[in-house]
């Protein structure tokens, strides 16, 4: 439970550490902040810019969905994942103020759902990794299987963002969690 809980909150510190950097490339980082070492405010004109110094974005908000999903359900099911999302979705769309920094692809995703898009074609067909920063839960639930995770993840089951990420990197992060997990070496 330590390591799971250390997962997660290593996870939301990340966020909040790379949150007033998401988007920008390793020259832009460079040219405005440097080295990012501290939490930090974003700049006015980025999309975090409602957000503070330390503050965790939308997507450690999915990760805790997937979590409390699993938790639920005693195992990942796409469809409560699905409307959890479509919940959270309804929430910040009535309220723009609760939009921790939601991105265009998810935030496309969501809509799609909203409008009834069956997950597997919600979103935008673009290149992200914005649904295996969310898969830690998936890793760390079945570490002891890792053809299920590897499973989960190649085949995209992980709206909001199913149809955005090609390739074998897909896997990465979610086979990562697991070996943390175990205790085995990355």
């Amino acid at each position: 439970m330590d390591r799971f809980r250390g997962c997660m909150l290593g996870l939301a510190a990340g966020d909040a550490l790379g949150m007033p950097v998401e988007g920008l490339t390793k020259d832009q980082i460079r040219e405005c902040l440097g080295e990012v070492r501290d939490m930090v405010a974003p700049d006015q004109d980025h999309f975090h810019c409602g957000l503070g110094p330390g503050q965790y974005t939308d997507d450690t908000e999915q990760t805790l969905l997937l979590a409390e999903t699993i938790i639920e359900a005693g195992f990942f099911d796409v469809e409560r994942f699905t409307a959890k999302l479509m919940d959270w979705g309804r929430c910040w769309t009535m309220d723009p103020s609760l939009n921790r920094g939601v991105g265009w692809t998810s935030k496309t995703a969501i809509q799609d759902l909203l409008r009834d898009r069956p997950w597997q074609e919600a979103g935008l067909p673009t290149p992200t990794c914005g649904s295996a920063m969310r898969t830690a839960p998936i890793g760390l639930v079945y570490h002891c299987n890792l053809d299920l995770v590897s499973m989960y993840a190649a085949n995209r089951a992980f709206p909001p963002t199913a149809r955005t990420l090609r390739g074998p990197g897909r896997s990465l992060w979610p086979l990562a969690s697991p070996s943390l997990f175990s205790g085995l070496p990355p």
